[in-house]
């Protein structure tokens, strides 16, 4: 751990965090409730999700749909890092701040 990280006043996340993949419906929309069933069916063995395109489906992903995924991450009152990229550097900056 980098010198830098350990005086940071962040906490640093520890433990199992799987990535998950993004379901999509027949539409090619995000499935939400197939969503929700995947953060049921690990929450209890888990201590955090990482969500948000980390499994290579985001350039199929806009913005408002990363952000509401991890809005329902969050309900769940789980720990996550939410993954954002793109296919360019200046879009993600733009997105991360």
């Amino acid at each position: 751990m980098s010198n830098a990280l350990r005086q940071s006043k962040l906490p640093c996340p520890a433990g199992v965090f799987p990535a998950l993949v993004t379901p999509f419906d027949k539409d090619e929309e995000v499935d939400e409730s197939a969503f929700r069933g995947l953060i049921r069916h690990v929450i209890d063995d888990v201590d955090g999700l990482v969500p948000c395109g980390t499994t290579g489906e985001f350039p199929y992903l806009s913005v408002e749909e990363q952000k509401h995924l991890s809005v329902l991450r969050v309900a769940y009152s789980v720990l996550g890092l939410t993954q954002h990229a793109a296919r360019n550097t200046q879009h993600v900056m733009k997105e991360s701040q």
